[in-house]
């Protein structure tokens, strides 16, 4: 009994654990609410959160903005997408680094 318990706690923690990164990946897209173009300014981002971890960003300007990675960030994501099609309409998207670093190694995709 108690190791069939066990093995059955085990065995839903290791799927808590596949399954919760999952979960909590969010598609952020930058808005430039900002306005400072900096890649780490909640404000620029949709939510006011910027992307991390196994996080999507999607770079889509509207505007004469970009979106700047220089070299006090450290940007760590699962996914990144410059531009884009909505609608049969492609979408333009500006990334530029300047210094710091944009790590992928993560991603399972990269787009």
């Amino acid at each position: 009994m108690c190791k069939k318990l066990f093995l059955s706690i085990s065995m839903m923690l290791a799927l808590g654990l596949l399954v919760n990164p999952l979960a909590q990946a969010a598609t952020r897209t930058w808005d430039h609410e900002g306005g400072d173009n900096r890649w780490d300014t909640a404000l620029n981002w949709s939510n006011d959160k910027v992307p991390v971890g196994s996080d999507t960003a999607r770079i889509v300007l509207t505007g004469a903005d970009e979106a700047r990675i220089d070299a006090a960030v450290a940007a760590a994501l699962g996914k990144i997408q410059v531009g884009w099609l909505v609608d049969d309409v492609p979408l333009a998207g500006d990334l530029r680094i300047l210094g710091g670093s944009l790590d992928l190694t993560k991603a399972s995709q990269v787009g």
